[in-house]
């Protein structure tokens, strides 16, 4: 069942992934990169590596989250 609390067109992008494709994702500041990133691997099953060094919560800035 699809959650309803994501904009359609997540789902439209994420289905036109292709399976061992490198994606980037890239906005300006609370655009919801990371909310989408996280929901597009959890609807692929892919490995999401999270490599945003200005986000302000745990960790602290400039660490990268592996």
């Amino acid at each position: 069942m699809l959650d309803t609390r994501y904009p359609k067109v997540w789902d439209e992008v994420i289905e036109s992934i292709s399976k061992n494709e490198r994606v980037m994702v890239i906005g300006g500041t609370d655009r919801g990169k990371s909310t989408f990133s996280i929901y597009a691997s959890m609807r692929k099953d892919m490995p999401l590596l999270d490599a945003d060094i200005g986000q302000a919560t745990v960790p602290p800035p400039t660490v990268v989250k592996l």
